[in-house]
């Protein structure tokens, strides 16, 4: 291969590569839409128009694998006289990686892990108290982790310190967040709805007036290949099932006055499910439309409070909310979890928002 040369890519400099067959041709590590991308640049127009001649592999390759090695997935596009690859999922920290121009020349690159070792920072539903029809478990970790081996590093023990059977669904691909910092864990559905086959067979995931802990294994890799480091626990109770929904007439709103940035302030009186409630909930003005400001969840997730980026004005106002919106045990605003709904009550309850009508006074 003729001029194979590593480069490692510091931080979010541009660096570029070196020259490719004394052609003028350089290789650019640079950024596109917040996502690095690969770009290669010194094309003659007649080789801009083959851009199925721009392939990139994981690993470090001395030579073309051809048709024996999958290529990374992505797409290829013409910018300002260059082709730039775009990778379908972000290139990786810690990750070696290949180019290859039509097969004969090569580019060796590695992302560096570049930012501090992940940590487990929180785990939702904060309540000590859950519901025994509990639905979903949330994990956010401070740094971008690993996908693929999470279910290997999870352990639900009982009070008496044996493993639960099979606790969550073990999802493929996993429930990630688009900066690979939350993972959502599904309590098995099969076990948590009545009548089900799962359900019968297995029993319930968690029993009422019981206690369980929840462990994250300390083995539990990052993006950047580095382990957690330290094990977590969260044990928690387990109350009655919850098979009601929620109800947005029993909340309680806290109104600002005008002239204020004072929080808007709902209380839901029970904990709902900390990722819906946080996108699911939109301020609209009369006069002005959708209010930009920010989030905050309190009290077990059973408090809401937005903040406004602007002063309140005097007028009318709603809260918007999403009829998806659910609270721990995954009954929503239309109907409950663990009951289907008939068509002729379909035709009276599904409905795409609720709304919570109110308005801004001048002072208090």
């Amino acid at each position: 291969m003729n001029g194979m040369k590593a480069i490692s890519i510091i931080g979010l400099l541009l660096l570029v590569g070196h020259w490719l067959n004394g052609q003028g041709i350089s290789w650019q590590l640079t950024e596109s839409g917040g996502k690095r991308v690969l770009q290669l640049s010194g094309l003659s127009n007649d080789q801009l128009t083959t851009a199925d001649g721009l392939q990139l592999y994981v690993g470090t390759l001395q030579q073309w694998p051809g048709a024996e090695q999958n290529s990374i997935l992505g797409e290829v596009s013409q910018e300002r006289g260059a082709l730039v690859f775009h990778p379908r999922f972000p290139f990786r920290s810690g990750v070696n990686y290949t180019a290859f121009w039509r097969g004969a020349t090569a580019f060796n690159f590695t992302i560096p892990t570049d930012t501090p070792r992940a940590e487990l920072i929180s785990i939702y539903p904060t309540a000590e108290a859950l519901p025994a029809n509990l639905l979903k478990i949330y994990l956010h970790f401070s740094a971008p982790m690993g996908e693929g081996r999470a279910y290997e590093h999870l352990t639900l023990l009982s009070a008496s310190g044996d493993t639960v059977y099979q606790p969550f669904v073990p999802l493929e691909p996993e429930l990630w967040s688009e900066d690979q910092r939350r993972l959502t864990l599904w309590l098995d559905p099969g076990r948590v709805k009545r009548g089900l086959l799962s359900h019968e067979a297995y029993g319930v995931v968690i029993e009422e007036e019981q206690q369980y802990t929840l462990v994250v294994d300390s083995g539990w890799k990052d993006a950047g290949g580095r382990p957690l480091g330290q094990t977590r626990y969260k044990t928690f109770r387990v109350g009655a099932p919850d098979y009601e929904q929620p109800r947005t007439e029993s909340w309680r709103v806290q109104l600002p006055y005008a002239g204020t940035q004072e929080p808007l302030t709902v209380d839901f009186g029970e904990s709902l499910d900390h990722a819906l409630a946080e996108r699911m909930l939109t301020v609209i003005s009369a006069a002005d439309g959708i209010r930009a400001g920010h989030i905050k969840l309190s009290d077990r997730e059973s408090k809401w409070y937005f903040y406004p980026e602007e002063t309140w004005t005097e007028g009318d106002y709603e809260i918007r909310i999403d009829s998806a919106l659910e609270d721990l045990a995954g009954n929503n605003l239309n109907r409950p979890f663990d009951r289907e709904i008939t068509s002729e009550e379909k035709q009276l309850v599904v409905q795409d928002f609720y709304t919570l009508k109110f308005r801004i006074k001048a002072s208090r």
